[in-house]
């Protein structure tokens, strides 16, 4: 019998794993991830749920670690260059040819916590995106929308080639499923005032 934690049903800081419920923008990333070619970027305010959303979405076009790589910008957030981080995440030299011969490998490239790298770097990124576009690299990346914006502001034609995604306040629908998952999974019922106050206190959370 597997033993699950009190935030696997309720968790305020990211989408949680038994009353998982479909966002608005759930099926539209799926078929981005489906759509042979395109880069998909996903942003959101610090702690919406963004990379669990990402995983599940990735997990439902049936992508998983034999096509995907994840690099987590935390990680690398005080090097300078491209080409340092990909070297450094791929254990191979500082050359653009053969990171790129790696970065054909990987499958799609997601990119998480994307806001965290240096600006020069999300800069550059932006710039290479078009051109890995036209030699199957993918990237799907995930951050927070106002360093995802200033990257794609970098070059128009961008738009055609990369779909973007912003996690955004839920509806009461969705909330209402949430908290019948977690009546469900804890083997409790909620009384219909806490089921309120659970509704009026969802205020700017997204998940």
């Amino acid at each position: 019998m597997q033993i699950y934690n009190i935030s696997d049903v309720f968790n305020e800081s990211e989408i949680p794993v038994l009353t998982f419920v479909e966002p608005q923008e759930f099926s539209d990333i799926v078929g981005s991830i489906l759509t042979t070619g395109k880069h998909i970027t996903l942003s959101g305010p610090s702690g919406c749920g963004k990379t669990t959303l990402a995983r599940k979405a990735l997990a439902e076009s049936g992508r998983g670690p034999g096509d995907t790589h994840w690099v987590s910008g935390r990680d690398y957030a005080r090097l300078e260059t491209l080409e340092s981080i990909f070297a450094k995440e791929f254990s191979c030299a500082e050359s653009i040819e053969e990171i790129t011969e790696y970065l054909q490998a990987a499958g799609i490239v997601i990119l998480d916590d994307f806001h965290h790298l240096k600006e020069g770097v999300r800069q550059d990124l932006g710039y290479r995106l078009k051109r890995w576009h036209e030699i199957g690299i993918r990237f799907f990346i995930v951050g927070i929308a106002s360093s995802s914006k200033k990257m794609l502001d970098i070059d128009s034609e961008l738009g055609i080639r990369n779909d973007v995604y912003e996690m955004k306040k839920q509806n009461k629908e969705f909330c209402a499923e949430v908290v019948s998952l977690g009546e469900k999974h804890l083997n409790i019922e909620f009384t219909e005032q806490s089921k309120h106050q659970f509704m009026a206190r969802k205020g700017d959370r997204f998940i």
